[in-house]
């Protein structure tokens, strides 16, 4: 689905070269859940049981301003730039 998305950005002549994105998807099979996401989105589970109600953080946003983050954008011949 990502990459149907990124085909139709590419071809509508936006200039989105120094954008950014998000987008979280989420499928559920067989009581099996296959979550994706991308730049600054969250999935989180919330489980409800008879002592306790928890919201159970599943994924983490793509950020650069995580160290981690950031390195692997610069790695893959990105740029992080801080914009006033």
């Amino acid at each position: 689905m990502y990459k149907q998305v990124e085909l139709k950005l590419k071809s509508s002549g936006i200039d989105y070269s120094n954008s950014g994105t998000c987008a979280l998807g989420v499928l559920i099979e067989n009581n099996t859940a296959f979550i994706s996401n991308l730049g600054n989105s969250r999935a989180v589970l919330y489980r409800k049981n008879n002592k306790d109600n928890m919201a159970i953080e599943i994924t983490y946003d793509h950020n650069p301003n995580r160290p981690d983050e950031k390195e692997r954008i610069i790695n893959l011949g990105g740029k992080v730039e801080k914009v006033i």
